[in-house]
């Protein structure tokens, strides 16, 4: 809980961004991210999100979208929805 001193406040100990956030005043964990892979369609994507792939950036106002990868390799895909925890997957398309 966040505390007082001399008129400064204080999270005692460490808190760590990548997992809690403050919520009311008080430190949280972040919730889960409901973001899912399906084949080449990103599902139950919190609404707005970020999709990440392979750095760069997309705004995603939709609960589902779908993935459109040019070349074959692997890509790093991530959905980015603060307060929720990022969600990250890898994609692999064949040639």
């Amino acid at each position: 809980m966040l505390q007082e001193n001399e008129g400064k406040r204080f999270w005692p100990g460490w808190p760590d961004g990548a997992t809690h956030y403050v919520k009311e005043g008080a430190l949280v964990e972040r919730p889960v991210n409901t973001a899912r892979l399906d084949g080449m369609t990103l599902r139950d994507l919190p609404v707005p999100c970020v999709i990440v792939i392979d750095g760069a950036r997309y705004d995603c106002d939709e609960p589902l979208a779908e993935l459109d990868l040019s070349g074959p390799g692997m890509y790093a895909v991530t959905v980015e929805a603060f307060p929720a925890l990022d969600a990250s997957f890898v994609v692999e398309v064949s040639a």
